[in-house]
């Protein structure tokens, strides 16, 4: 068994109850160490390859630990053999994360996605109004 690591925050502030399912539907678990968590959740290794439900689910955990908290996200993918792992990331690297998280402190990150019906939408030079 292996465990799909999602985000890292700061454990002061606890995250409220009733955490999303995480991929696959497992649920997701906080591990903590000096003032550092990681929300993780079991993955099967039939999950190991993901498809478009299991990104959703995972932006769906990332966005959830989002709402409340100042979080690193963590690529999708990054596997642990153990929960015992993010424990030793956590000690690990905490002075590079405890910066991270100040850096990200009050910050927000958005993307705006353009999709064109046809290839010849959107090629005019004058498309943005007067």
């Amino acid at each position: 068994m292996s465990y799909l690591l999602y985000c890292i925050f700061r454990s002061r502030v606890q995250p409220r109850l009733g955490i999303v399912p995480g991929v696959g539907g497992k649920p997701v678990f906080v591990v903590t160490r000096n003032g550092l968590s990681a929300g993780l959740s079991e993955l099967a290794e039939s999950d190991q390859v993901p498809d478009v439900p299991q990104i959703l689910a995972y932006e769906r955990v990332v966005e959830f630990f989002y709402r409340d908290l100042t979080i690193i996200p963590v690529r999708y993918g990054c596997r642990l053999e153990d929960a015992s792992e993010a424990v030793c990331l956590l000690e690990k690297h905490d002075d590079e994360y405890e910066t991270l998280l100040h850096e990200l402190e009050g910050m927000s990150e958005m993307g705006i996605q353009v999709l064109f019906d046809s290839p010849e939408a959107g090629t005019e030079s004058d498309a943005w109004p007067a």
